[in-house]
């Protein structure tokens, strides 16, 4: 744009921008039922779509027009220098505008149609489009100029007797007060949960170690040893230790006491590395405002706390995922740091151990983050291997010859299977007349139900999953393989679909889950075993907290950090920062979440707080790598 615009186009320009923006509050994209104007012309019926689209006039679009003029007259017109930083607004904007309305389509009907069925349809995803665009590109060209940090560092160099004694002691004790103010924002709900929360996997998990048929897990398999439950279809590693622990509890009293002990220990871990995590912020300098803003977050969050006091696998992946990423980060800003250590590189090595250990897609964490490591540092290539070879070679001898030798039976194939289960019911609910006979019995010796299509849910794979055949033969599956391809060939529009319907909650605010769930549960399906008796008098105080969840899921600003979507934004948008700056080896430690991210993916629920944890426990390391690029730049 010319830095000579008159005031009067300026008030013209923002006009426009105005009234485009607005068609995201007013315009209303779903389909509009035009049986009624069926008999008029095509272009009578396009108006009269648009016309309906619109909502009814209300007051606040008023002031809610006034504030974005004004906003957009500053923003836009403040600075009207157009950069490399523009560029980087622009696309973001973008994208994030294009997924927004592919979401909103997908909220409505599960698929695109909602965007261009009609031709009006069509204007209205273009208006919207550019509404949106306008609306994000001002708020982050507004971030992106803002010198806050900058402020707020000088700011806090401004000497106050009082306020640098109270640094003086944070900063010289940042991991045991960071512990306490924790665990004291804590408290209620440790209190109010006691012993300890759970999900159906906790249980699963204790039926497997108590050998109990209230197992779920085992009746999708076919059991090696019909005397040993245990499987892989939760981390053994973590099923041993949970049902070691309660097995602890219930020797000396019950199983409570086992819930207690086990609440207690995980807690313990979690308030440690959060601790670390925050002295760690300290060392490289991060302003304290920002390190005490983090301890809130961990602290006032529901999602973290939820998880912390929750007796589930994701909960130690998460906190070692979290510890194997300040690591890397250690590392690529001094090597000598952790490397030439050897007690750090102890725990180095034992932490991806455990990051493998409990978690099954571990894994991928490490061989998406520790070759770029490798490359990083070419010099010190045999010891880097070393260091990863190690832990590999003990999880494979763990894996492949220490639980075989002990009978313990693979999980189920049908876990990585989710995709094409969902891709293929999806073609069955809308396009079954055009999968031939032949084919349906395919598809049914491995998903026997000659309707799939009827228990499609795009939110959730679990209906489909569970149908799977245990006995189904390798033959069997081979020819399940080729009819999911040959019709991926046939409907690529629809198999895309299913994956976008099953994975953009993780991207759209309105979709995502938005509050941590908890649970306190006495029971095993039908049976009462495990007696995990919490405290009935509490009852009114964990209603209380879930209100108070409910209500910050949806207050100002709060709100972010009780969704999905805004971790993984965050994620993103922090990956792009990094690559823009060029400092590319700060990717490194981002990778560990990115790979979650990706895993995501593939995952059989649709915007998961439980699947993105790493994700969250990781927001202080995540906003780490971005302050240091900031102050190298």
């Amino acid at each position: 744009m010319n830095n000579k615009i008159s005031k009067f186009n300026k008030i013209i320009y923002t006009v426009i921008f105005t009234a485009l923006a607005m068609f995201v509050f007013m315009l209303n994209i779903s389909i509009q039922d035009m049986n009624y104007y069926s008999e008029l012309s095509s272009i009578q019926q396009f108006f009269i779509a648009l016309n309906l689209s619109f909502n009814d006039f209300d007051i606040i679009y008023v002031a809610l027009g006034l504030f974005i003029f004004n906003y957009f007259y500053k923003i836009y017109f403040n600075d009207v220098k157009f950069n490399k930083k523009s560029i980087i607004n622009m696309i973001i904007s973008f994208l994030l505008s294009v997924f927004i309305l592919i979401s909103k389509s997908y909220k409505i009907n599960n698929t695109l149609e909602t965007l261009h069925s009609t031709p009006a349809q069509v204007v209205k995803s273009l208006l919207l489009l550019i509404g949106y665009f306008l609306i994000i590109y001002a708020v982050l060209k507004h971030i992106s100029n803002l010198k806050l940090v900058k402020n707020l560092e000088e700011k806090s160099k401004k000497k106050n007797p009082i306020w640098e004694k109270v640094k003086k002691v944070i900063n010289n004790h940042p991991f045991i007060l960071s512990f306490i103010l924790i665990l004291v924002l804590w408290l209620p709900y440790i209190i109010a949960y006691y012993p300890g929360a759970s999900t159906g996997d906790t249980f699963d998990s204790l039926c497997q170690y108590f050998h109990r048929d209230n197992s779920w897990s085992i009746k999708t398999i076919n059991l090696i040893n019909e005397n040993i439950y245990i499987n892989k279809h939760h981390p053994v590693f973590f099923t041993v230790i949970l049902g070691f622990i309660f097995d602890i509890g219930n020797h000396i009293k019950d199983f409570t006491l086992g819930a207690l002990i086990y609440n207690i220990l995980q807690i313990t871990l979690s308030l440690i590395i959060f601790a670390f995590t925050i002295r760690y912020m300290k060392r490289v300098k991060v302003p304290l405002w920002i390190r005490v803003c983090f301890v809130l977050f961990l602290g006032l969050t529901p999602t973290v706390v939820g998880y912390a006091i929750s007796a589930v696998k994701d909960t130690p992946s998460a906190l070692f995922t979290l510890l194997y990423s300040i690591f890397l980060l250690q590392i690529i800003r001094n090597y000598n740091s952790i490397m030439n250590r050897k007690i750090r590189l102890i725990f180095f090595i034992l932490t991806i151990l455990l990051v493998v250990l409990l978690r099954h897609n571990g894994i991928y964490t490490i061989f998406l983050s520790y070759p770029f490591l490798i490359f990083l540092y070419k010099k010190h290539w045999k010891k880097l291997v070393l260091t990863l070879v190690i832990p590999l070679i003990i999880f494979i001898s763990y894996d492949k010859v220490l639980l075989p030798a002990f009978d313990i039976t693979p999980g189920s194939i049908k876990e990585v299977l989710t995709v094409p289960f969902m891709q293929l019911a999806r073609l069955d609910k809308h396009k079954s007349e055009e999968i031939s006979k032949e084919d349906k019995e395919t598809i049914m010796k491995i998903l026997p139900n000659v309707n799939i299509g009827n228990l499609y849910n795009p939110d959730l794979a679990d209906s489909v999953k569970d149908i799977y055949n245990k006995d189904a033969t390798q033959k069997d599956l081979i020819k399940f393989y080729k009819v999911w391809f040959k019709y991926g060939i046939k409907h690529p529009i629809i198999y895309t679909e299913s994956i976008i319907n099953s994975t953009y909650g993780y991207f759209f605010p309105e979709i995502g889950e938005n509050y941590a769930y908890l649970a306190v549960d006495n029971r095993i399906g039908k049976n009462s075993y495990f007696k995990v008796r919490s405290k009935d008098e509490y009852k009114e105080v964990r209603d209380i907290l879930h209100r108070i969840a409910l209500t910050e899921a949806k207050a100002p600003i709060l709100f972010l950090f009780n969704n999905v979507a805004f971790y993984d934004w965050f994620l993103i948008i922090s990956c792009i920062y990094v690559m823009k700056k060029k400092k590319f080896k700060y990717l490194i430690p981002l990778a560990p979440s990115l790979a979650v991210l990706l895993v995501c993916l593939a995952s059989p629920i649709n915007g998961s707080f439980r699947y993105i944890l790493p994700i969250v426990y990781s927001l202080p390391l995540i906003f780490t790598v971005d302050y240091l690029v900031y102050k190298e730049k």
